[in-house]
C-alpha cells in the first residue's frame, strides 16, 4: 500500500505545482462530460481515456524531469535545457494529438446534435455545466500554498 501512497502523493504534488496539469484535468472533466452526453462507442471511450492518461502521465514525468534538473543545477546548462524542452515537448505532442482525437470524436453532427438536445431537455444540467467553468478557472489559477 505504501507505493500507492507515494504515487498519489506525486500526482497531488504535480497538481499543486503545475498549472498545466490543472488545465489538463479541466479538459479531461469536460471530455468525460461530453462523452456522457454524446453517443460514443466503447473504442472511442478507450481512445479518450488513453489520451487523458498519457497526457497526465507525461505531465507528471515532465514535472519530475524539471525537479531533478533544478536540483542538479540552477545555473544554465545546455543539456538541462535539452532535457526540460524534450520533456515539455512530449507533453505538448500528446496534448495536441489528444485534442485532434477529441475533435474527430466530438465534432460531428451526431455529437453536436446530442449536445443541443441535452441543453433543450436538461436546461438546468446544461446551466450547471456552464457554471463549472469559473470553478475550473479558479482551480487552474490557484497558487500553491507556501510551506
Amino acid at each position: 500500500m505504501g507505493c500507492f501512497r507515494f504515487a498519489f502523493r506525486g500526482i497531488l504534488r504535480t497538481v499543486q505545482k503545475e498549472r498545466n496539469m490543472r488545465i489538463h484535468l479541466a479538459f479531461a472533466f469536460y471530455v468525460i462530460l461530453a462523452g456522457l452526453i454524446c453517443p460514443i462507442e466503447a473504442w472511442q471511450w478507450c481512445a479518450l481515456l488513453a489520451c487523458i492518461a498519457v497526457v497526465t502521465a507525461l505531465e507528471c514525468v515532465n514535472t519530475a524531469v524539471e525537479a531533478v534538473c533544478d536540483e542538479v543545477s540552477r545555473e544554465y546548462s545546455k543539456n538541462i535545457e535539452i532535457a526540460k524542452d524534450a520533456a515539455a515537448g512530449a507533453v505538448l505532442g500528446a496534448a495536441v494529438i489528444s485534442a485532434i482525437i477529441g475533435g474527430i470524436i466530438f465534432f460531428n453532427s451526431t455529437c453536436i446534435g446530442a449536445a443541443i438536445n441535452f441543453a433543450k431537455e436538461y436546461p438546468l444540467g446544461a446551466a450547471a455545466i456552464v457554471l463549472t467553468v469559473p470553478l475550473w478557472i479558479k482551480f487552474i489559477l490557484m497558487r500553491r500554498a507556501k510551506k
